[in-house]
């Protein structure tokens, strides 16, 4: 009987360490669900990696990705003209530099408006009906040409303005112009810095130029740090030599007394018209004659000391951007400002020789 007793005892004790070493057992297994986790987490760092891999090779496309030869349409106001010559070249020489580059036949296809808007618009009808991919577009007039534009705009080929303004750019792609609020402000900071910072000068002008009223603006501004410059007159003039001429021819006349010290010209082409007036007077010691362009014709004037300086433009390099902004639009790179302003250098006697924008 004890026997038994002492047996069964002793099942009660092997039957409690069982359970308690189980229960020992159970309470190590969450450390193994605890790390899991870990594993689980370290997961999402790789495809965080991998968006942003996509996302750097999708900004860092280039030219090279684009899938076929392009067909790019451009109008130009007067292709005679040195300025638009000067432009198209520019970008014909982007696109000889990227089919070299890239192995490419990207083809340009020059339409020339003839300063009319007849013709600006047929011209910009067979650009579209020739299924260019995209348009350099120089707007004759700023509202006149709304219409030229606004059928770019509604065809599939992207719209670049370069050059001139127009009403309804803000809804193109692109706009690339001169600084010419720069040209104007640094072209009187020159005058009147010549001038030793007193004098009486006069301003011409054309106020149906876009560019021009911009460039007066500029001219303005700056006259603002000059209170001992004294402007005798705005003329407003329609633009040519001639013109110019005999409004140069007027004004010395007018304010034969007072005397003119400097002539502030919106351009190069009055910019002529002046100095061949105040030369025929013998006046060209005595008048500082200015302009804004930097065409062959200035230049020149400027070496023979009869011009003192001209803010200059860079119509190669509005061609030429043009071109490379047309082509990142059809790989999906837009610009990073819709309207880009190039900048306008000073040229005078001690640089002349050196600025090549218009003879590239």
């Amino acid at each position: 009987m004890k026997k038994t007793r002492l047996f069964a005892l002793l099942l009660v004790l092997v039957l409690v360490v069982s359970a308690m070493a189980g229960c020992g057992k159970k309470e190590e297994a969450p450390e193994t669900t605890t790390k899991a986790p870990e594993t689980t987490t370290a997961a999402p760092e790789t495809t965080t990696k991998a968006a942003e891999d996509t996302t750097t090779a999708a900004v860092e496309k280039t030219l090279a990705d684009l899938d076929h030869d392009a067909k790019i349409g451009m109008t130009v106001k007067n292709a005679n003209a040195l300025f638009y010559t000067s432009l198209i070249n520019g970008a014909k020489r982007a696109i000889e530099e990227i089919n070299k580059e890239y192995g490419r036949n990207h083809e340009l296809i020059v339409l020339d408006d003839q300063t009319e808007l007849a013709n600006e618009l047929t011209n910009v009808d067979d650009l579209i009906n020739m299924g260019c991919d995209f348009i350099i577009f120089v707007p004759i007039d700023p509202s006149s040409s709304v219409a030229a534009c606004e059928k770019i705009l509604e065809s599939n080929a992207h719209c670049i303005i370069i050059d001139a303004p127009c009403d309804v750019a803000d809804k193109c792609d692109a706009v690339i112009v001169s600084d010419n609020f720069e040209a104007g402000r640094m072209q009187m900071e020159k005058l009147c810095e010549k001038l030793g910072g007193k004098g009486d000068i006069v301003l011409i002008n054309d106020s149906t130029n876009p560019n021009a009223k911009k460039r007066e603006e500029g001219a303005k501004e700056e006259l603002k740090n000059w209170p001992d410059i004294n402007v005798l007159e705005y003329r407003d003039i329609k633009s040519s030599v001639e013109n110019a001429m005999a409004a140069v021819e007027d004004m010395l006349n007018v304010y034969a007394d007072e005397g003119i010290d400097g002539i502030w010209n919106f351009s190069d082409t009055p910019g002529q018209g002046s100095v061949s007036v105040v030369q025929s007077r013998g006046l060209g010691d005595k008048i500082v004659v200015t302009g804004i362009d930097g065409n062959k014709t200035a230049k020149q004037l400027i070496a023979d000391g009869q011009m003192y300086g001209s803010a200059a433009q860079f119509p190669n390099e509005l061609g030429y951007k043009g071109v490379y902004a047309g082509l990142n639009l059809l790989i999906g790179i837009k610009p990073e400002q819709q309207t880009e302003l190039v900048p306008v250098e000073w040229i005078d006697a001690t640089n002349v020789a050196d600025y090549q924008a218009w003879d590239q």
